[in-house]
């Protein structure tokens, strides 16, 4: 049971066997760390992709290195097994943290605008946990999404399926687009 809801919050499924409301919060959180990462890249599955936090998480590696290097000293970044040129692989590992940065960010901000709109909630793990399986598209619940749930919350919920299923980046340009108009 255990791996088939893993298996079904990283690929982003969502067929769920059991209901999730009664798991601990530890193994909550992991779910929900897994739906955020989502699957690989070119897949059908949501979440902001594991080549994303891959090249992040290099990138980080490699930021640290040559910070700690000495100022002569060139420290490569690989990435396949090539050499990457320090100005693209500055490029990329910007564009991927970002888009990590901002998708995190787009959850914080949903989770305080649904408190804000039903205060009396207790679980906060559960909604966190709603909050990013919606906004990986994945259609796991561990409770807090029902037909009972305040309108606010409902459209709360509506604009982060939205912005994870197009992504954050081309969102920003939509409403960049939308609010500067043409010139």
């Amino acid at each position: 049971q255990g791996l088939f809801i893993t298996t079904a919050a990283i690929s982003t499924t969502g067929f769920p066997i059991a209901g999730l409301s009664h798991l601990p919060a530890v193994t909550l959180i992991l779910l929900t760390l897994l739906m955020f990462i989502g699957g690989s890249s070119e897949s059908t599955a949501g979440g902001i992709k594991l080549a994303r936090i891959i090249i992040g998480y290099r990138g980080i590696a490699w930021w640290f290195k040559r910070m700690f290097a000495r100022s002569k000293v060139l420290v490569p970044f690989t990435y396949a097994g090539e050499n990457v040129p320090a100005s693209v692989a500055e490029q990329e590992i910007s564009k991927n943290m970002l888009v990590i940065i901002l998708s995190f960010l787009t959850v914080c901000l949903a989770t305080i605008v649904a408190l804000q709109f039903n205060m009396f909630y207790p679980d906060v793990t559960s909604l966190i946990f709603d909050i990013v399986s919606a906004m990986s598209s994945c259609g796991l619940s561990a409770g807090y999404v029902s037909a009972g749930m305040p309108l606010a919350s409902k459209w709360v919920f509506i604009l982060v399926m939205w912005i994870g299923r197009l992504e954050v980046i081309p969102v920003i340009v939509l409403f960049m687009g939308i609010f500067r108009g043409s010139p």
